[in-house]
C-alpha cells in the first residue's frame, strides 16, 4: 500500500515551469505534473471502489473554473511556489473533500491554514530558488482552467508517483 494525492493539474503553465521544476522540485522528477494540492496525503491505495465513487460525484457537483497564478511566494526560504488567483475555489475543494474524508487532513494536520500554490521548487539551493523567483515574477499571470481532479498514487518503487483516477468537474456555469 502507497500513499496517495488529490490535485489539479495545471498543464497550461508546464511550458512556462517545467524546465524550472524539474531542476528545483523533487516531486516533478518523481512524476507530479505542474498542480495546486487538493489533499495530501489522501487514502492508502488501491482506494475502495466506494471511495472512487464518491469522490467521483464529489467533483462532478463542483464547476470547473478559471483563475490565474499571479503571484510567487515562499514558505519559509525552502518551498517557491506560485500563488492562484482566486484561492477559494481551491480551498473549497479541500475542505469539501476533507469534510466527506476526515482521516485524511491536509498535510496531515501540520499547518492550520491550508494555502493553494502550485511547488515550484522545494529544499533546492536557495540561490538558484531566488534566480528562479525572478524569472517567474517577469512570466505571471499565468492564466489556466480548472477542470479535472486527478487521483495520483505512490510507485510501488515509493519514489515515483502515476495517474490512478481522473475525476472531471462539472461544466462551468450550471444554474
Amino acid at each position: 500500500m502507497g500513499e496517495s494525492v488529490l490535485i489539479v493539474p495545471v498543464p497550461a503553465v508546464e511550458p512556462t515551469v517545467r524546465r524550472l521544476r524539474n531542476k528545483l522540485d523533487p516531486a516533478s522528477r518523481a512524476g507530479l505534473p505542474a498542480h495546486v494540492t487538493v489533499l495530501y496525503p489522501f487514502a492508502p491505495t488501491p482506494l475502495q471502489n466506494d471511495v472512487v465513487d464518491d469522490l467521483a460525484r464529489l467533483f462532478a457537483t463542483v464547476d470547473r473554473f478559471d483563475f490565474e497564478l499571479s503571484g510567487v511566494g515562499w514558505f519559509e526560504d525552502r518551498v517557491l511556489y506560485l500563488a492562484p488567483n482566486p484561492p477559494e475555489p481551491f480551498q473549497a475543494l479541500t475542505a469539501r473533500v476533507a469534510a466527506r474524508h476526515p482521516d485524511y487532513l491536509p498535510y496531515g494536520g501540520a499547518f492550520p491554514t491550508v494555502i493553494p500554490h502550485l511547488t515550484v521548487g522545494e529544499g533546492g539551493r536557495h540561490k538558484a530558488m531566488a534566480r528562479a523567483a525572478h524569472r517567474l515574477q517577469k512570466r505571471i499571470p499565468l492564466y489556466a482552467t480548472a477542470a479535472e481532479v486527478w487521483l495520483m498514487a505512490e510507485g510501488r518503487d515509493g519514489r515515483n508517483w502515476y495517474i490512478d483516477h481522473v475525476f472531471p468537474l462539472g461544466p462551468a456555469g450550471r444554474s
